[in-house]
């Protein structure tokens, strides 16, 4: 029964999608899958040793200044995506912590044997550097919005692309979120939030309705998205 869920989660992944079956059947037998707990933080030592792949759930990425108290998340990581991919190039500690958002699923592999397999299969190690030329990117993009954009509207472009992906225009994501964790993600703070999520909700734009969020009036909520 893992290996199942091992190798569907490896086939769904951008960076093993292409491998060839012969060569996943042998890395999935790397893998271990654990089941992580809603809140649950991963000690910084396991993503030393270990990287991650996540076959269901969501995981973020926060640092945080010592001085303030404040803490920024980087990245969500969802049902494909991995982490921790730095150390795994270059071998170094990251000053980062992941903690889970909703329960998780979670594969496990000793760093050693997957720095070992991008040497020796040609198509995963091509399929690592797209994937961090998207991670690159995302990071772009996070910068500019700190720059070049207020807080209503980094929430409201924040809401518009969770929603982009779903066939209805909800999400269950959001409900999982505490407003502290949303104000992570977009660079603010939870009170900043929580007056910009309830002027969207007085107003008629966002409402929750049986554990989801629900986009009432996308066409007058895309008209909050405007630069500075």
């Amino acid at each position: 029964m893992q290996i199942s869920s091992i190798l569907s989660t490896l086939k769904s992944s951008s960076i093993f999608k292409n491998a060839s079956n012969e060569s996943l059947a042998q890395l999935a037998k790397e893998f271990e899958l654990f089941t992580f707990a809603k809140n649950k933080r991963i000690d910084y030592t396991q993503t030393d040793k270990y990287f991650f792949i996540v076959s269901q759930g969501v995981v973020k990425m926060t640092k945080t200044d010592l001085e303030s108290g404040r803490s920024m998340a980087l990245f969500l990581y969802h049902s494909g995506d991995m982490f921790d991919v730095l150390p795994l190039f270059d071998q170094q500690e990251h000053d980062v912590e992941f903690v889970v958002v909703k329960k998780s699923l979670l594969l496990r592999i000793e760093m050693q044997k997957m720095r070992a397999w991008i040497k020796k299969d040609a198509e995963i190690n091509s399929a690592f550097f797209s994937y961090l030329a998207g991670e690159i990117r995302k990071l772009e993009d996070f910068s500019e919005n700190m720059v070049f954009y207020d807080t209503k509207t980094r929430l409201v472009k924040f809401l518009l692309k969770e929603l982009d992906t779903k066939e209805e225009k909800s999400s269950t994501l959001l409900a999982d979120l505490t407003h502290e964790t949303l104000a992570e993600i977009i660079g603010s703070i939870r009170c900043i939030v929580t007056t910009e999520l309830n002027k969207l909700k007085k107003d008629g734009l966002l409402l929750k309705k049986e554990g989801k969020f629900i986009i009432n009036d996308l066409e007058k909520l895309q008209k909050r998205y405007k630069p500075l």
